[in-house]
């Protein structure tokens, strides 16, 4: 679940927080109520009323709409992927990807690629609280509903992979970000790239969102007055969003 306060930073370093309900780029951020609202990118402004939609799933986790499916979009629930129809609140899992025996393990952010693939990470919460080899993975959920296991050991750190656009794959990987290095309970958490290859990071129980260069250096710290700033977006040509 996300935070029922919204901010947006500026390029210039400045922010506004917005206590209202409100949601990302024109689309649907969800709260434990949950009710979808929607945003004015160009200004700001929320659009509309307040909705309530009742889903059976007990989070959502991140949200796209679906290509040529009208009012519906693959999210991303605690056990794996599925499909919400934005009007009835319906849900139909695609697929299924943790067990309910497999304790301290739920799925987080999610992100389409250029060629509609829903790419998707999961992560194990117990590995930070015994220490134990992280069973995270990364995922990869194609437009012919297959889907692939294409990382694992998945845990807070930042890779660079070389991404083959036409088929998906990322064969080679680079450390860029570490993550493991944080006091516990604070560290990396979702993020957006810039024109530039920039990352703007929000950084989980710091109070800040990180800018990092393409090569993996610290360019800026944003602060906030709020603790747990969990994920990035971008808005209008100058702005960018973070919950």
């Amino acid at each position: 679940f996300v935070l029922p306060r919204f901010f947006f930073i500026a390029a210039e370093g400045l922010f506004t927080k917005m206590t209202d309900h409100l949601t990302k780029n024109g689309g649907d951020v969800w709260y434990r109520n949950p009710t979808p609202n929607t945003l004015d990118p160009t200004t700001g402004d929320a659009i509309g009323s307040t909705r309530v939609l009742e889903v059976s799933l007990d989070s959502i986790h991140a949200l796209y709409f679906r290509r040529d499916v009208k009012e519906s979009c693959i999210v991303a629930y605690r056990q794996g992927i599925a499909f919400l129809d934005e009007q009835t609140g319906a849900i139909e899992v695609a697929k299924k990807l943790i067990g309910d025996e497999e304790q301290g393990m739920n799925s987080n952010d999610a992100g389409v690629d250029p060629q509609g693939r829903f790419w998707l990470g999961d992560v194990d919460t117990s590995a930070f609280m015994k220490g134990t080899e992280p069973r995270g993975k990364l995922w990869r959920y194609d437009p012919d509903r297959s889907c692939t296991v294409m990382d694992t050991g998945v845990i807070c750190v930042v890779w660079r992979y070389d991404f083959e656009g036409k088929t998906g794959d990322n064969p080679n990987k680079t450390k860029l970000i570490e993550g493991t290095d944080f006091p516990q309970g604070r560290g990396n958490d979702g993020m957006v790239i810039d024109e530039t290859g920039n990352l703007w990071i929000a950084m989980w129980g710091m109070n800040e969102v990180r800018v990092y260069s393409p090569e993996g250096k610290l360019l800026q710290s944003i602060k906030f007055p709020a603790k747990c700033m969990t994920c990035t977006t971008w808005g209008v040509k100058t702005t960018t969003y973070s919950l």
